[in-house]
């Protein structure tokens, strides 16, 4: 059901946004980061009410694992760099194609600029850690294994980034890839603030990448 709603939600988001941008000048340069907050917002209601429904008398952020975990957090915040460092690295050998993301047409003055990062650093890892390394790999796990389980968990995660990068294959296994790591501290530390803190900081890297080498931005 919540890998389900992707797509009605995505639509349901982007239908409110045009009609939220119509008020006011300013939200009209911030209707495509008003419709990613619609639909983080719906695809979280409907992970949340798959739980509520089932499971009502468990804590919703606890059974997602959303707790500071014993060991490794510092490891994942310090991670992230490293990680984005050797994904770049891998890139490389595997001679990616560099590709202009359609968000980068998005990107015109400081707001847009600034609601990239929020999104990108914050809101993102956030959502997509509760969704994939939260709900999905516990399932995967419990049915298939610890290790085959992750991997299962970082299939779709590739895939979700995939119409981003013109679905190039490289990008799709390199996020593949990353997801695979976010799994791995997801299962070490027990924890899904663990991975998405590492989720931040390795997206983290590449916003200030990707910002540095664009100054007219």
């Amino acid at each position: 059901m919540v890998v389900g709603m992707v797509l009605p939600c995505l639509l349901i988001g982007n239908v409110a946004a045009l009609g939220i941008s119509k008020l006011s000048p300013v939200l009209s340069k911030a209707t495509v980061w008003i419709g990613m907050l619609m639909f983080y917002a719906l695809w979280m209601g409907s992970l949340y009410l798959t739980l509520k429904t089932r499971y009502a008398d468990q804590p919703f952020w606890q059974s997602l694992g959303w707790i500071y975990p014993r060991r490794g957090m510092l490891a994942c915040v310090f991670g992230g760099p490293m990680l984005a460092i050797g994904v770049g690295v891998l890139g490389a050998l595997l001679q990616t194609p560099m590709v202009d993301m359609p968000i980068k047409d998005l990107l015109k003055g400081r707001l847009s600029v600034a609601l990239f990062g929020v999104f990108s650093i914050i809101l993102g890892p956030m959502v997509e850690e509760l969704a994939f390394r939260g709900f999905l790999m516990p399932l995967f796990v419990r049915s298939f294994g610890r290790e085959l389980g992750i991997v299962l968990t970082a299939a779709p995660f590739g895939l979700l980034h995939g119409a981003q990068y013109g679905w190039h294959w490289q990008y799709v296994v390199l996020v593949g890839l990353a997801g695979l790591v976010f799994g791995i501290a997801r299962a070490a530390t027990g924890s899904t603030l663990a991975s998405t803190f590492l989720h931040s900081t390795y997206n983290m890297t590449f916003y200030v990448a990707f910002v540095s080498g664009n100054a007219a931005l």
